[in-house]
């Protein structure tokens, strides 16, 4: 699941390469709102609308019962929209694989995300609720701007939460990549004090969250197995 401002291209080429060299079946989706999924009214986009999205397709692919094994790969924002399926359904998650994700520690947000915050604050309560981007020819930016704001405010955050997460570490395997310089969200802070404890299974990349976002290629995730559910398959099978 991409990060905001992103599509299902940020994961294309591990998707691939898992599919190659594991054998598994990989979906990959479009936010509402991005990439090419279709844009909703900006009073109802949110972590919610997200996350029935994210329950739907899952639902219309079988994979949400739990029979099957289910890893859930989250950048940035996908990163939250993961951990809070997870919460939600938490029979149905067997791995999460976190790159940069939102929602971790944020009792104290950085600039640039109290900035996010304080400016939906000051346009969304203002502006019209019903209007859709095809009701709204005229503003069709200001629009998806107020669409983004609103979905940064509704992201889902676990500062006051982290003991549901670490009960859900103990339960399944959790790999977690950090930008080491994350001007956004400070999950490498929360992770920088569990280097030692086993339940977590810690990356640190020297990147900004941006760059990290960009690079999930680069992090070659397929390579490790524990990420996958089990060995490599040989290429015949597949």
């Amino acid at each position: 699941m991409h990060g905001w401002w992103q599509d299902h291209t940020s994961w294309l080429t591990t998707a691939q390469r898992v599919r190659e060299k594991f054998g598994h079946d990989c979906l990959l989706l479009d936010w509402p709102g991005m990439g090419l999924s279709e844009t909703p009214r900006a009073d109802v986009m949110g972590a919610d609308l997200l996350l029935a999205a994210l329950r739907r397709t899952l639902e219309r692919v079988g994979w949400a019962d739990g029979a099957t094994p289910l890893t859930l790969c989250g950048c940035s924002l996908g990163g939250a929209i993961a951990m809070r399926y997870t919460s939600t359904w938490p029979a149905t998650v067997d791995r999460l694989v976190l790159i940069a994700p939102a929602g971790f520690d944020e009792k104290r947000p950085s600039l640039i995300f109290r900035f996010l915050i304080w400016l939906n604050r000051h346009t969304v309560a203002a502006a019209p609720a019903s209007a859709s981007a095809e009701e709204a020819p005229a503003w069709p930016k200001a629009h998806w701007l107020l669409q983004q704001l609103r979905l940064v405010r509704t992201t889902p955050r676990y500062d006051a939460e982290l003991d549901w997460f670490q009960t859900a570490a103990a339960r399944r395997p959790i790999r977690i990549v950090c930008a080491t310089h994350d001007e956004l969200h400070n999950a490498y802070l929360w992770a920088g004090g569990r280097r030692a404890d086993p339940t977590f299974r810690l990356t640190f990349f020297c990147a900004n969250h941006g760059l990290l976002c960009v690079s999930i290629a680069r992090l070659k995730l397929w390579e490790d197995a524990e990420n996958w559910h089990g060995e490599a398959v040989p290429s015949s099978k597949l």
